[in-house]
Formats: structure tokens, C-alpha cells, sequence
């Protein structure tokens, strides 16, 4: 494919080519398409889709955020936009800053919560000295648990007279980026309506809550590469909630406390986390990536790697290049991984709370996931400071399309 030819295939699925979205469906069919988007063009552009260029056909003259409210095709978008997420069909979160929406369908937002949202959203956040928030913020979290869905006008009157709007923003901006709070509605004369996010979509959240950020980046990838559902681990347990060395771990609290609103305690004496035990991922039926995918391994790929390695390495359209991953092939230690710094040496370490196994089928051999196709280091590779599996993946591209070439050719 040429750049030219990708670039046209690009504003094809982003629907810049005349097809602009006018119906609730279209605009669901659209994010599901894409998988995420941003609500307005950003400056300088940003190679993402856009909501208002699928809904006005074209990424033509459109306006960015700050110019957004004078336009009418953006008042359009946006009341689409509204109606997505007064559904449940999308969920909304800010990129880069408060004037940058991002809006992810509701299939991924689970995996984007994974990244940057809260381990405890139920724990009100606290002010303090160390804290991400301010007092204004927390103010502004405790009306809106109690009162949300709730506009921001009603929100300064119930803060009072000595708050003003620009520090309500603010605060409003502490809260949303941590996904503690969310926007649910909008109407011309109260404004947006803001509710606390694990109350206005609870599943998606407990999902979010559930994955690790590395497994969840795992998983995500994996489910735009496999062509049947997969399960991330046969098995994933704690020997123990609780520690002795408490005081040298670090977020020691907020990792038991993990561990007892997730983990059940089976026969075997330990404590399973029994969702991914049970749960299987269904792979991406629009935007899948259909075509020839090359893998890259070597002896610094650990845990997420090797998981997502498993999932996709027997697939015919899957071709694993490289060295023996340095994470186990039958499993591996995962998931909530704290730090520890030792009282004496003040040696700092990394330390897994979780036993994983991929699959309990496999030998126990005691080595890592081996390459479909072998790449060593040589004495000369080393010399030249070169990317010597990179320089095979690309032999074994250019390999492939000759082949192609020759079976096209009469």
C-alpha cells in the first residue's frame, strides 16, 4: 500500500469523503469503527479521527475548540455527541487538557479506565499537601455524589456565593482527568450535567478496575489481532492478602484492599482473582487487523508481552520473530506489582502480588515463548549497533510481497 493509498483509506473510514453521519446509528457504527475519537480538530493536527469532520463530511475549514461555540455545524455535533453518551453508546474523557474531548466507544473505555482511572473510585478523594486534588475539587466530587446528575450552575449555588466559575472549572478539570466524574448530559439553558462516574456506568468501571494497566494494553492490542475469543490466564492467585514487611511496601493499603474486594479464597488455599479466570475477550469484528502481522521477541519481553504473544502465535497470519521471551511460556508473576525499598540498603525492587498461568495445559519447561523464526545476535550485528530482528521482519515483508507479486503476475 502506498502512502497515498493508505491516506485515502484513512479519510475513507474517518468519513472525510462526503458521507457525513446524520443518524444516531451511523454515529455508533462510526466510533465503533474507529474505536476512539476527538470531538474537535485540534492545533497543530493530530492524526486521529474526528467526530465533527464524520459529522460534517469533511475535515474542511473546521472549527477547533475554542472557536467551536460560535459554529453551528459544531452545536450539531455536539448534541449528537450528547445523545451518545446520554446512551451509554460512548463515554468522554479529556486527551491532552480540558479543551480536547476525547470520546472512546463503549467497548475500550474499559481499557482506557484501566490506564488513568482510580484503583478505589468509591473513596472520596481527600485534599492535602501530597494530594492530586484541592479542597475545591473535593468539595465539588462531594456535591456531586450527592446530588448528580447535576448541572454547574447548580453546582455553584450549592458550593456557594464565594466560589467562582473559572475555580469551578478547575476543579471540575482535577476530577475529570482522573476519570473520577464524567459528563452525562447537556441542555442549552443549565449547561453540562456531571455525575460520578462509577455511578453512571458501573460495568465498564469494575472492568477498568479489574485490569492492569500492562495487561490492559495486552488485551486491547490482542483483541484487534486475534481471530477467535482468548482468555489472558487459566489461573491468576495470591498465596496471601496480607504481608508481614507492610511498611516497606509501597500503596500497601490500596493494594489489600484490591485484593479483598477481588480475590475469593478456593480450595487450593489461595486467592483467586476469578474474573479473568472465567472471562474470555472477544476479538474486534470491525477494524481487525486482517492481514500479516510480524511479532517482535527477545529476552527483555516480560509478562504483558508473553500474554500477548500467547494469544496471537497460533494464528497462520502471525509470524513470531526474534529470541526466547524472558517471560515464562506456562506463566509468570503479574499484575499488582508494588515497589519495595528495603529499610537498610534502601535497595528499591519490584515486587508481583499474583502467580499467572497462561495456560495450564502446557510443559512446565521452564523457558520462555520461543520464536517461530530464530534471530541471534552476531559479531557483526553488535558491531553495527543494528536492529538485527527488525532487519529479519523486514527480509521476511519483502519476502512475502515478492511472493504475492509472482502469483498476481500471469
Amino acid at each position: 500500500m502506498t502512502d497515498l493509498e493508505l491516506h485515502e483509506q484513512r479519510r475513507e473510514k474517518w468519513r472525510l469523503t462526503g458521507r457525513p453521519l446524520r443518524t444516531i446509528e451511523e454515529a455508533r457504527g462510526f466510533l465503533e469503527l474507529v474505536g476512539f475519537c476527538l470531538l474537535y480538530p485540534t492545533r497543530p493536527a493530530t492524526l486521529i479521527p474526528t467526530f465533527l469532520g464524520a459529522w460534517n463530511g469533511s475535515d474542511v475549514n473546521l472549527p477547533t475548540p475554542q472557536k467551536a461555540f460560535s459554529d453551528p455545524r459544531a452545536q450539531e455535533a455536539t448534541d449528537m455527541m450528547v445523545r451518545l453518551l446520554r446512551e451509554h453508546y460512548a463515554y468522554e474523557a479529556p486527551l491532552f487538557d480540558e479543551n480536547v474531548t476525547f470520546l472512546l466507544t463503549a467497548s475500550i473505555f474499559p481499557f482506557f479506565y484501566a490506564l488513568v482511572g482510580e484503583r478505589n473510585p468509591k473513596q472520596p478523594p481527600n485534599p492535602g499537601t501530597r494530594s492530586l486534588y484541592s479542597q475545591l475539587a473535593c468539595d465539588t466530587y462531594a456535591a456531586i455524589q450527592r446530588g448528580g446528575p447535576i448541572s454547574k450552575q447548580k453546582l455553584l449555588d450549592t458550593l456557594g456565593k464565594g466560589v467562582s466559575l473559572p475555580a469551578l472549572d478547575k476543579s471540575l478539570t482535577e476530577l475529570w482527568s482522573k476519570l473520577r466524574i464524567t459528563r452525562v448530559d447537556y441542555n442549552p439553558s443549565e449547561g453540562a450535567f456531571w455525575d460520578v462516574l462509577y455511578r453512571w456506568a458501573p460495568d465498564p468501571v469494575r472492568e477498568g478496575i479489574e485490569l492492569s494497566v500492562p495487561e490492559a494494553l495486552s488485551a486491547l492490542l490482542s483483541k484487534y489481532l486475534v481471530d477467535q475469543k482468548f482468555k489472558v490466564c487459566d489461573s491468576l492467585y495470591a498465596i496471601r492478602r496480607k504481608s508481614h514487611y507492610k511498611s516497606y511496601i509501597e500503596k500497601y493499603f490500596l493494594n489489600r484492599l484490591f485484593m479483598i474486594a477481588f480475590t475469593r479464597k478456593k480450595q487450593d488455599g489461595h486467592f483467586h482473582f476469578g474474573y479473568f479466570e472465567r472471562h474470555r475477550f472477544k476479538p474486534k469484528q470491525k477494524n481487525r487487523f486482517r492481514g500479516k502481522s510480524y511479532i517482535l521477541i527477545g529476552g527483555n519481553s516480560f509478562s504483558a508481552t508473553t500474554l500477548f504473544t500467547n494469544s496471537v502465535i497460533k494464528q497462520d497470519n502471525v509470524t513470531v520473530v526474534g529470541e526466547e521471551t524472558g517471560g515464562g511460556s506456562y506463566g509468570n508473576t503479574a499484575w499488582l506489582i508494588p515497589d519495595v525499598k528495603l529499610p537498610e540498603t534502601k535497595l528499591e525492587f519490584r515486587l508481583p502480588l499474583f502467580r499467572l498461568v497462561m495456560d495450564k495445559e502446557a510443559i512446565k519447561t521452564g523457558h520462555g515463548i520461543f520464536p517461530e523464526v530464530q534471530v541471534l545476535p552476531t559479531t557483526d550485528a553488535i558491531r553495527r549497533n543494528a536492529d538485527y530482528k527488525m532487519d529479519k521482519a523486514m527480509e521476511l515483508i519483502k519476502e512475502d510481497k515478492n511472493e504475492k507479486l509472482k502469483t498476481k503476475s500471469p
